[in-house]
């Protein structure tokens, strides 16, 4: 019985990590590759709405953007606020950010969080750059 458990749970989990690539895959080629962006906050939160389904073991979905140092301010301006760290403050000046762009309603209070202002979270980030990177080379062979 456990074992049958431990099983579905695995497989519940593969679903919702490839939904989830699929859907960084889905940000990345109506947002980066279309001018103007055909995704915006509503679309992303109607559609993360409505897909819940797929990811049975997240409470939410959340989408960061690599932000250069010389791009914060246009990206803030853009956002309407500020990029703040996990314990909310206003995120120190860096080379490099990845606020939260898009947000399922259940996680919306991650807006313009960077996802890397904490050591453990820059090393996730990384991991998770990697993993997508990969994903999309995949895709593009």
């Amino acid at each position: 019985m456990c074992d049958q458990r431990a099983s579905m749970l695995q497989d519940q989990f593969r679903v919702s990590v490839n939904h989830v690539h699929a859907l960084g895959v889905l940000v990345s080629t109506f947002h980066y590759y279309t001018n103007p962006s055909v995704i915006d906050q509503q679309t992303f939160a109607e559609y993360t709405a409505r897909t819940a389904f797929e990811r049975p073991l997240l409470s939410g979905v959340a989408y960061a953007r690599r932000v250069m140092n010389y791009e914060r301010e246009d990206l803030q301006r853009q956002h309407d606020g500020t990029i703040r760290t996990m314990t909310k403050e206003p995120s120190p000046f860096r080379d490099e950010y990845a606020p939260v762009i898009f947000a399922q309603e259940t996680v919306s209070y991650l807006k313009l969080v960077d996802m890397m202002s904490g050591e453990v979270d820059l090393d996730n980030f990384y991991d998770a750059l990697i993993s997508i990177k990969q994903e999309i080379a995949e895709i593009e062979k």
